[in-house]
């Protein structure tokens, strides 16, 4: 009768042992589940050849009007700005159709632009309805065509430019695409200008009317980035990516607490029928 009593007093001891052990072990299997189960899985961009926006600023280059050479257009036409060497920098944002390569923009950057230093003369340069043009990656084309009012004093003149990376005249543009970048040089050698301004001072140092098409030059380098809007958004996408995996370690710092939670109430409990044990077991020797 002692006997069968001791065995089972080590039968309860073994029973609530791996109970305890059990519960513990489904906890951390069932964090660990959770864990799996609520870890979103993040999309690829399945579109990363398709171009939806850009945003180009100017790098360097010239205007200028009534001018018989490439050469002397370029030494005494008006500079544009250059980012590199920490200018404002003309600058286009702009929205693509990806279906046929065209874009357009109503949001232009154009700053103040010195046209002889020594004179004090600056112009002021509007965009007028935006601008418009054709991207194509793969084949290195680049255009941009607009309407621009120039303001000089109080002086101003518009006239209409067809921007290109190909031939113009006798000037010749550029594109080289690299991934989601590219540097073009737009020219257009082909453009007149057919108005006087209301200064007398103006006209003679520009020489307008400048309506001969080839005697007026524009060269314009710019860097450009692709799909800016759409990398905005996938470094938007990465910090909450970040976040995720912030929620899983918290997530499984949890589940091991709980584990370990579980070992030491095994462990106590264990203790505690050991001793009952050990106490049954004393009584019955001595009886």
């Amino acid at each position: 009768m002692t006997r069968i009593r001791t065995v089972g007093l080590v039968t309860v001891v073994a029973v609530v042992a791996a109970v305890v052990v059990t519960a513990g072990a489904g906890v951390v299997a069932g964090g660990h589940a959770d864990d799996t189960a609520t870890t979103p899985s993040v999309a690829q961009d399945t579109n990363e050849t398709e171009v939806t926006a850009f945003v180009a600023e100017s790098q360097g280059g010239y205007v200028s009007f009534s001018q018989d050479s490439e050469s002397t257009a370029e030494s005494e036409g008006t500079p544009f700005p250059s980012l590199d060497e920490g200018e404002e920098p003309i600058q286009i944002e702009a929205t693509v159709n990806p279906e046929d390569g065209t874009w357009e923009s109503e949001n232009i950057t154009f700053p103040e632009l010195t046209v002889n230093e020594d004179l004090g003369l600056t112009a002021d340069v509007e965009v007028v309805d935006g601008l418009e043009g054709q991207i194509d990656r793969e084949e290195g084309i680049f255009t941009v065509e607009g309407r621009f009012r120039v303001t000089i004093q109080t002086a101003s003149f518009t006239y209409e430019s067809v921007q290109t990376t190909g031939e113009s005249g006798s000037l010749s543009g550029s594109a080289e695409f690299n991934g989601d970048t590219a540097e073009v040089t737009l020219v257009d050698n082909e453009f007149t200008v057919d108005e006087e301004t209301s200064s007398s001072t103006v006209n003679g140092f520009l020489d307008l009317p400048a309506d001969e098409s080839g005697e007026n030059w524009l060269v314009l380098n710019m860097d450009v980035t692709l799909n800016e809007q759409e990398l905005q958004d996938r470094s938007t996408t990465d910090d909450g990516g970040e976040e995720e995996t912030q929620s899983t370690e918290t997530l499984v710092l949890s589940v091991l607490g709980q584990a370990f939670g579980f070992a030491g109430l095994a462990i106590a409990v264990l203790a505690m029928l050991v001793t009952l044990v050990a106490r049954v077991t004393g009584v019955i020797s001595l009886e």
